[in-house]
């Protein structure tokens, strides 16, 4: 997100004239606050409050674990904006199983994950997909 308001006041304006679908990419509980802050002061239209919370990181690289969705989600909790989650490394399933196992939608693979939670490289994202998917079908439905 934008650290400036007046710059995020202008972006959010344009967004909404030109039809363009707005995604919060969150990482940390600030992030989350900023964003409800900017949607109470009206920067941030109801329509632009979709959510995408990503668990781990990049740099210094952190595999993401299921417990850290908690700190996110309870911030986000009674908003009623829609939440997706992604997460980085060889928990990126269990996260994900958590996640929808919590109602939330996913966003699996691409450059988040490219090995299972034993580090073995997956042939490619469709096997991650279907080794998740499986895993999910167990669990959840």
């Amino acid at each position: 997100m934008a650290a400036d308001p007046s710059i995020a006041k202008t972006t959010y304006a344009f967004a909404h004239e030109a039809s363009i679908e707005v995604q919060h990419i969150v990482y940390t509980p600030g992030c989350i606050s900023q964003l409800l802050a900017w949607r109470e002061a009206g920067l941030v239209r109801p329509e632009q409050c979709r959510v995408l919370v990503v668990l781990g990181q990049y740099a210094p690289p952190r595999d993401s674990a299921p417990a850290d969705l908690n700190p996110l989600a309870s911030g986000l909790k009674g908003h009623g904006l829609p939440l997706s989650v992604c997460a980085f490394g060889r928990n990126e399933h269990l996260c994900l199983r958590d996640a929808a196992a919590r109602g939330y939608g996913v966003r699996l693979g691409f450059e988040n994950s490219v090995c299972d939670a034993q580090g073995v490289l997956h042939r490619d994202n469709a096997a991650s997909v279907r080794a998740y998917r499986k895993q999910l079908s167990a669990v959840v439905l």
